[in-house]
């Protein structure tokens, strides 16, 4: 299981921030596909994996981030203003789908959040699994949230890729759900254009 990085803000139960490791805090750093747009994550609780998704990436540099002498390289740079090269960070924005207990999956509003601190792990295919499958049966419970979402269909792209990579035998049930979504988009554009 891959170490991502640890929550840095809760928002709301809905809505964390993760600060992603670099290499400069652990030895091992995520490569940047470890945490990409639809990743499913999971921060771990108490008794309960809280489950999410990243739905944004965010890159943060100091209010006066920029030096005004220009080194010749990416060393050159950390050696004249370590503390600056310290504190970029890369953050990623979570939406929470729903928790994890003893193998068993709830897409409801979890009871808890997050903590500040709390590491953020990149999710297995058979955590990702256990999470929508029970027998042959998929379940995406908090589809009905995520389609408040902007960018509605670009996130169920991603999660339709990744369950079809796991279990084969969704690919048509997900490809037709995603052609479902795709046609009520452009529906809807078209009514807004009036």
């Amino acid at each position: 299981m891959t170490r991502i990085g640890q929550i840095a803000r809760v928002d709301s139960i809905l809505y964390w921030w993760g600060a992603v490791y670099h290499e400069r805090v652990v030895e091992l750093a995520p490569g940047q596909y470890d945490y990409s747009y639809g990743t499913f994550v999971k921060v771990r609780g108490p008794d309960i994996d809280l489950v999410g998704i990243i739905n944004d990436i965010c890159i943060y540099n100091p209010e006066y981030g920029i030096p005004s002498v220009k080194p010749n390289s990416q060393e050159a740079l950390r050696d004249l203003y370590t503390d600056f090269a310290d504190e970029v960070r890369e953050l990623i924005r979570i939406y929470c789908l729903g928790s994890l207990t003893e193998g068993m999956f709830n897409h409801a509003y979890p009871k808890i959040v997050p903590k500040v601190h709390d590491e953020i792990f990149k999710m297995g295919d058979d955590d990702i699994k256990k999470f929508h499958f029970m027998g042959d049966d998929i379940y995406l419970g908090y589809l009905p949230r995520l389609s408040t979402f902007n960018d509605y269909v670009h996130m169920l792209s991603a999660i339709s890729d990744t369950l079809s990579r796991i279990s084969p035998s969704s690919a048509p049930l997900l490809g037709k759900l995603m052609r479902d979504c795709q046609f009520k988009t452009c529906i809807r554009g078209l009514g807004e254009r009036r």
